[in-house]
């Protein structure tokens, strides 16, 4: 996806997206951790009117160990290299 604004970029997520991938890397991209596993799974909703819902798991367990959740409001706040930077999500 190519976008040229933060308005184009809030405009193409709306929708339900599956994780591809969870990974954690230092700054200058030497160390690589994966928090949930290689093989996590995961789904993100974003909607037109500015909420999202994120669910990430271990693909091996349950939601007692290795579950992530996150409901509320988002902002894109810039565009960059790496795509997106939404407000108020964190691991």
């Amino acid at each position: 996806m190519t976008v040229a604004t933060a308005d184009d970029l809030r405009a193409n997520l709306i929708g339900a997206w599956t994780l591809q991938s969870y990974v954690s890397m230092s700054i200058d991209g030497s160390d690589m951790v994966y928090p949930l596993g290689v093989d996590a799974r995961g789904i993100i909703m974003y909607t037109p009117d500015g909420y999202m819902s994120a669910q990430l798991m271990r693909r091996d367990k349950g939601e007692a160990d290795g579950y992530f959740k996150y409901a509320g409001p988002f902002t894109v706040v810039g565009v960059d290299a790496s795509g997106l930077r939404p407000r108020g999500l964190g691991p």
